[in-house]
């Protein structure tokens, strides 16, 4: 045989390509993330959890966005939201591990005039609040720079 394999890859060779990807990551993104006025707040987190927290962070950002499109086609986004609300309290539930969050996420996206909260936010700054913390000491610094 020529040594070439077919099928899927084992979890050996995907937490290894993981592995490869975070390290070529890592020597890109850590010393940008540290002369950012964000890397003084770092703190104990390594800059694979700071990118992922972040990216979680986007994640629930679309999900509140999403979830304000109702505005947009007035009539239309009643259905939508009928919809979109259930989709949604999953998502928050399986991203961010919490129930009551995401059955407030269910009733804000239901019920009419409530859009507006951003639930999935919340929800992620409930489940990363050592992060959330540190990017609002983050932003208070800026803030003192500015003025």
């Amino acid at each position: 045989t020529s040594g070439v394999k077919f099928g899927a890859p084992s979890l050996v060779e995907l937490a290894w390509r993981r592995e490869s990807m975070w390290a070529a990551a890592r020597e890109k993104v850590e010393p940008l993330l540290r002369k950012s006025p964000l890397g003084k707040h770092l703190g104990p987190h390594s800059v694979e959890e700071w990118v992922y927290a972040l990216l979680m962070l986007g994640v629930a950002v679309l999900i509140d966005f999403v979830g304000t499109l109702s505005y947009v086609v007035p009539g239309i986004g009643d259905l939508a939201d009928v919809i979109w609300a259930p989709i949604s309290a999953v998502l928050v539930k399986v991203l961010y591990g919490s129930t009551l969050l995401a059955a407030c996420n269910f009733v804000e996206e239901l019920l009419p005039g409530l859009d507006f909260i951003p639930t999935a936010t919340i929800a992620w700054a409930n489940k990363y609040r050592d992060f959330a913390s540190r990017i609002i000491a983050c932003a208070k610094d800026l803030q003192k720079k500015q003025s």
